[in-house]
């Protein structure tokens, strides 16, 4: 989701399972939504970019443990439910960019525009 920061405006939700990727350093977050070729690309200023990779990967071992709990169950239509299942990322640290406020991190580049 991004929000306007002055004005507290959603500008723009993404569904998680439209996540392709997503990085992080000491001073940035960057996470690539759609395709990795024409996705968006959003590089985030942050010195907490570190908390919102581990929510990534936690939500993503969760969902992982979830799915395959069901199919060890039989069908899947039963065991553990998960609101959505997000596409796995297929590569951590591709180039990034972005416009608005992500995580509370200032976005400060947009690749696409």
């Amino acid at each position: 989701m991004l929000i306007n920061p002055r004005t507290k405006e959603i500008l723009e939700v993404y569904p998680f399972t439209k996540i392709s990727n997503w990085s992080s350093g000491s001073n940035y977050f960057h996470i690539t939504i759609g395709n990795l070729v024409r996705g968006s690309r959003f590089l985030c200023e942050t010195s907490l970019g570190y908390k919102m990779d581990d929510l990534l990967t936690s939500y993503i071992s969760l969902m992982l443990a979830a799915l395959n709990k069901d199919r060890r169950h039989g069908s899947g239509t039963g065991g553990t439910r998960m609101p959505m299942a997000p596409a796995p990322p297929t590569s951590r640290g591709q180039s990034s960019g972005g416009r608005g406020y992500a995580g509370g991190a200032k976005v400060v580049k947009d690749a696409n525009k």
